[in-house]
This record gives structure tokens, sequence and C-alpha cells, in this order.
């Protein structure tokens, strides 16, 4: 559902990120791209072990890279895959998105979900709120962080 949602977006002309808590969400979301998409862009650190991202792919190592194959703030229709850190790092901050798709939302706690949210005024949530919970360590439990995004939402009353 994810690959067919920001293919169908980025076919309109919208920019969309695609993120979650852990690189391995992102990238087996961009894996399941791969079939449908010409190119997408992969953002933070540990661009260099994702095995079988490489066809049609752009690593993104730097602002310049991303700028050198052809991408500017004004270019419709890119996929990338970030995770929430890295989306306010130099290489990608300046990125217009006009939607966020939040991969396994149930394992994001609410401070890292509305660091996403931010970037753009609509965002799709995907995930299962029987499976894991969100991940933090022991030292940050708090009741109020320890409840991930999807969560609040589905115990948030309609209206």
């Amino acid at each position: 559902m994810l690959a067919y949602l920001a293919k169908a977006l980025a076919s309109q002309g919208l920019n969309v990120l695609v993120t979650a808590f852990t690189h391995t969400a992102i990238n087996n979301a961009l894996r399941k791209l791969l079939p449908q998409v010409t190119g997408y862009y992969q953002g933070g650190k540990n661009w260099a072990s994702a095995s079988g991202l490489n066809y049609g792919g752009v690593k993104i190592r730097s602002t310049e890279s991303i700028m050198n194959q052809g991408f500017s703030p004004s270019s419709k229709g890119a996929i990338v895959g970030a995770t929430c850190y890295a989306i306010y790092t130099k290489k990608l901050e300046w990125m217009p998105f006009d939607v966020v798709i939040i991969d396994e939302a149930a394992q994001l706690n609410i401070p890292l979900a509305v660091g996403a949210m931010a970037k753009t005024k609509k965002f799709i949530l995907i995930g299962d709120h029987m499976q894991l919970p969100p991940i933090i360590s022991e030292k940050q439990v708090d009741k109020d962080l320890s409840c991930s995004v999807l969560n609040c939402c589905i115990a948030m009353p309609p209206g």
C-alpha cells in the first residue's frame, strides 16, 4: 500500500517523504517502490548499507549530490526516504515536501512524529497499533512520550 500511495502522489507532481523510526523500515518501503518508479532519493548516513537499492535510486550524500541530479526546491514528483532525524540535517532540511508517509507509525513516539509532520500539511500514518510499541530508552520513560502517534490517533474521539 505504501508503495502504491507514494507512486500515485508523486505521479501527481507531489514531493513525498517516506519516513519511519528505523532505516530498515524505510529501505523496505523503497525496495517495494523499485518496480514502480524510475527514481527516488534516499537520505541518511546509512545509505551505503542499503543493499538492493541501487536501481533507479540516488543516494543523498550531501545537498550537492541531490542538486547534481537535477533536483531543486522547485522540483516536483520526488520520493525521498529518510528518518525523522535525517530530514532536519543540512542534506535535506531545504527540501519541500507535499506529503509525509510515516511507515510503522506504531513505533514512532509523538515528538518524532511531530517533527516529520511539521515538514508538510498532509501526512499519512501506516502501521499496526497491535505490533511493536515506540522504541524508547528506559531513561526516557514518560507515559505521554511512550505513546505512539498511531495509538494517540486511535484513542482520540471522532470529530
